[in-house]
């Protein structure tokens, strides 16, 4: 009898065990499961945010200097800058081809003709094409299906610019109303530019909005 009974109680505790496990793992597959949605919510959330806040406008194209002129603007007041990959039929552009103009140290009230008037924009990462995603419709896929799917040409490596605001450039006090004048030095032969703009969302960048300018 007392065999019987040891025998029953080490089973009872075999199974409470082998419960406390299941119930551990459960708990820790539900609590990962809650962030994941949590953090697909937070990246949606955010990208959308990006789509609807920023305008992105053409302000003019020079085709004797092969300069375009773009305009963008925070609609929600706020002073952060702009994340941007450019690419003019075919070449994805440096950084140091994409300039901002600081209306603090015009003195003539022309754009980019004196020194220091026009900063140049700055590289926050360099990745391969598939590093990089693309926001369309709630979905996310990454550059490189996208590209190869709509006849993009696809480089070894993508530059992201930094396009500093023009409140933060020229320390305007208050909400940012002031449109941010950006100049793009483009290759003469390029017939078409197309201007990503990029969110990072923990440091993986995610396009979120394509502009497609006509050049010829």
């Amino acid at each position: 009898m007392r065999r019987r009974g040891e025998s029953t109680l080490v089973s009872s505790i075999v199974l409470i065990g082998f419960a406390l496990v299941i119930g551990v793992a459960m708990l820790s597959y539900s609590i990962s499961l809650i962030a994941y949605y949590r953090s697909q919510v937070d990246l949606s959330t955010t990208l959308q945010s990006e789509v609807v806040n920023t305008l992105v406008n053409v302000v003019s194209y020079d085709n004797t200097t092969s300069t375009l002129w773009l305009l963008f603007k925070r609609i929600d007041g706020s002073k952060q800058g702009f994340f941007i990959v450019v690419e003019a039929s075919g070449v994805y552009l440096n950084c140091s081809s994409i300039l901002v103009y600081n209306p603090s140290r015009d003195s003539n009230s022309i754009l980019c003709d004196e020194q220091n008037d026009c900063l140049n924009s700055s590289a926050v990462t360099k990745v391969t094409p598939d590093k990089v995603y693309v926001y369309e419709e709630g979905s996310v896929v990454d550059f490189s299906t996208y590209a190869k799917l709509r006849g993009y040409t696809l480089p070894n490596s993508i530059e992201v610019c930094r396009v500093p605001n023009v409140c933060e450039v020229a320390n305007y006090p208050g909400a940012c109303s002031a449109s941010t004048f950006t100049k793009l030095l483009v290759p003469s032969s390029a017939g078409k530019v197309r201007v990503f703009l990029v969110v990072l969302f923990n440091n993986r960048p995610y396009i979120v909005n394509i502009y497609e300018v006509p050049l010829k």
